[in-house]
């Protein structure tokens, strides 16, 4: 346990070093499967919450054209996850809460990171040069 406690230390201070916002997860290999499809499961919740977190920094900056782009982004995103994930929950035996849970685990991971990015750009380079049309029709129109 005091290994595993240190591992997690180091870790945190090596993601600290390299300017990710966010501590790496430490590797989920103690328990057999079970453990493991534990750790996996409560890594993606502890990355779901960290999305949530993202969204809502993100949706609170935009203005309110861009919000409804990235609503609707996020629609998407969650229906794709959901079908993806699925496929790797089809598998047989054990390995499959493994495959599921980590896919889960690492496609948060993934749109975290991308809002956090999002949301960073934004505040530094706002879109001045164009604004957005939204329309029932066109969802993605630019002029």
């Amino acid at each position: 346990m005091c290994c595993m406690l240190t591992l997690a230390i180091l870790m945190m201070f090596q993601a600290a070093a390299e300017g990710a916002p966010y501590p790496a997860d430490p590797p989920c290999s103690d328990g057999g499967t079970f453990g493991m499809a534990q750790c996996l499961e409560q890594q993606a919740s502890r990355w779901d919450a960290r999305l949530k977190s993202e969204y809502e920094a993100a949706q609170g900056r935009l203005p309110i054209r861009r919000r409804m782009l990235l609503q609707a982004a996020q629609r998407d995103w969650i229906r794709y996850r959901f079908a993806n994930c699925k496929l790797y929950a089809s598998h047989e035996g054990t390995v499959r809460q493994l495959l599921s849970n980590g896919c889960e685990r690492d496609m948060a991971k993934a749109r975290t990171l991308e809002l956090y990015k999002l949301d960073r750009a934004y505040v530094r380079f706002p879109p001045t040069w164009a604004t957005v049309r939204i329309s029932a029709d066109d969802h993605c129109g630019y002029s």
